[in-house]
């Protein structure tokens, strides 16, 4: 049983970008961020020329949920604006789309899209990792 448990801590751990911070995008808790704070993989450094995943404040919304400038989604997840659709709630236009790795994706009734990267890569990735969402495009806009 307890090795068990040491090869599952091996599988989530977070992974480390190269010179970055040490936090996994697609954890909802434990993220490697403090308390109240998401892990993002959209930070692009220039000098390196890859992307990095940060702590950034993080929020109530959860996956489905209306998101935007003023409501942040919760750790785990991004704020997706979906193409030629109309918003619910022009203020906050965005929904709650789950993080996933895209070669193991846990996306229970979904599928993992792939994300595009920032223009200067062609996928979103991070130390080696694929990330996507969870039911969402990979080529939206993000708040």
């Amino acid at each position: 049983m307890l090795w068990a448990l040491v090869v599952l801590a091996a599988c989530t751990e977070p992974r480390s970008p190269s010179g970055g911070s040490s936090c996994d995008p697609t954890a909802t808790s434990d993220n490697g961020c403090s308390e109240g704070m998401a892990c993002s993989p959209f930070h692009f450094d220039e000098k390196l020329g890859q992307h990095l995943a940060l702590c950034e404040p993080g929020g109530p919304a959860d996956e489905g949920q209306s998101c935007g400038p003023k409501r942040k989604c919760r750790a785990g997840h991004a704020c997706n604006i979906i193409p030629n659709t109309t918003a619910q709630n022009p203020e906050e236009p965005g929904t709650c789309f789950r993080f996933c790795n895209v070669d193991m994706p846990v996306c229970p009734g979904s599928t993992c899209s792939q994300l595009a990267g920032s223009g200067k890569t062609q996928w979103l990735m991070v130390d080696g990792v694929r990330y996507g969402i969870c039911g969402g495009f990979g080529h939206t806009r993000f708040l």
